[in-house]
């Protein structure tokens, strides 16, 4: 868990921490404790939670004051809290205790229905669009009820269920149509929006995770969005590779490279390059090239261009790992180190 946090920390196009898998050589008790020291131990990047009780939520607030002690005061508090209704169209008692606390400490919220379409909402696309919709207002409601002003982003996981399994079906391509209508409903609200990408079915970082996450990211990213795109996650979110996050952040990279488009101006259309350089001749060394090659194309660090010894994208990104770890140097200060420690011994004492 270590490494993946420090790896999030590392990557600049991660900007949420959050507990990609608990510690199972803790006591099983105090996983959770032990997930968020270390977390915040690692990064000081804000952090993205879901509380399943009142008891979670109260040791996240508790936890984050020890970890922003060192932040201005404008940039607390670094807590992202999300909340889901039981669909259909219900709150269960803890998330209303989680909603409750959260409100009074200002926390923003990420309401995040999960419809499963045809067991939990409508079969049809539109008809779960529908109730998430109706489920996030619900929520909604309540929240600012509760505490007017409190910033809420409009999210949803919802997905159709594998009929022939029973469970939610996280690679399929209708998901991706189902979450691009949540941002479009977002937009026409003017609500900043969190649409889930980057959780697949597939075990391991193979084709099948490939496929799956760059289909949700480039719908994700062509409508604008990029809170809620995971990196590293693993077979419907139980699991994480340390190099599935680098393969993600390259696969993020390239798509967002791919979309920014072609800049269409005197120095780019290259007239004068094409002249000065005139027929039969190379433009390797004109100076058209040499001072626009590094921006033009995104240069992917795990791809291998040029089938150097064999080696798979999973090897390089094995070793781009590696590298990352050990160039890694802490953002975390020593004296919130130690004092999430001391935080820590104290809870798991008690």
């Amino acid at each position: 868990m270590r490494r993946c946090v420090r790896l999030a920390d590392a990557i600049d196009e991660i900007a949420i921490a959050c507990p990609v898998c608990l510690p199972s050589d803790s006591p099983k008790d105090d996983q959770m404790l032990h997930a968020i020291c270390s977390l915040m131990q690692n990064s000081i990047k804000p952090n993205e939670i879901a509380p399943q009780s009142l008891a979670e939520a109260v040791i996240w607030t508790e936890a984050a004051a020890v970890a922003d002690q060192d932040l201005p005061a404008e940039k607390r508090s670094s807590l992202l809290v999300l909340v889901s209704p039981t669909s259909p169209l219900r709150i269960d008692p803890n998330t209303c205790e989680v909603i409750l606390h959260a409100a009074e400490h200002n926390h923003p919220m990420l309401i995040g229905p999960c419809p499963m379409a045809g067991a939990t909402s409508p079969v049809t696309m539109a008809g779960t669009a529908v109730q998430n919709h109706a489920e996030f207002l619900g929520m909604l409601t309540i929240v600012q009820l509760l505490r007017e002003g409190v910033p809420v982003v409009y999210g949803g996981s919802a997905g159709p269920m594998d009929m022939r399994s029973g469970t939610l079906s996280y690679g399929a391509t209708e998901r991706n149509t189902m979450l691009c209508a949540n941002i479009d409903i977002a937009n026409h609200f003017g609500l900043p929006h969190f649409s889930s990408a980057g959780t697949v079915d597939s075990a391991s970082p193979d084709i099948q995770a490939g496929q799956s996450k760059a289909l949700a990211w480039l719908t994700r990213l062509m409508k604008g969005s990029t809170l809620g795109i995971w990196f590293g996650s693993l077979l419907t979110g139980t699991t994480v590779a340390p190099e599935q996050i680098v393969l993600d952040a390259d696969l993020f990279r390239a798509v967002k490279s791919m979309l920014k488009g072609m800049t269409v101006d005197d120095e780019h259309l290259a007239y004068d390059a094409i002249e000065r350089v005139g027929p039969g001749g190379s433009f390797l060394a004109d100076e058209h090239t040499v001072s626009l090659m590094r921006d033009e194309y995104y240069y992917s660090e795990v791809i291998n261009y040029d089938g150097e010894g064999g080696r798979s994208m999973l090897d390089r990104a094995h070793d781009k790992v590696e590298q990352i770890l050990a160039e890694y140097k802490p953002t975390v200060s020593e004296k919130v180190r130690d004092d999430l420690q001391k935080f820590l011994n104290d809870h798991a004492q008690r």
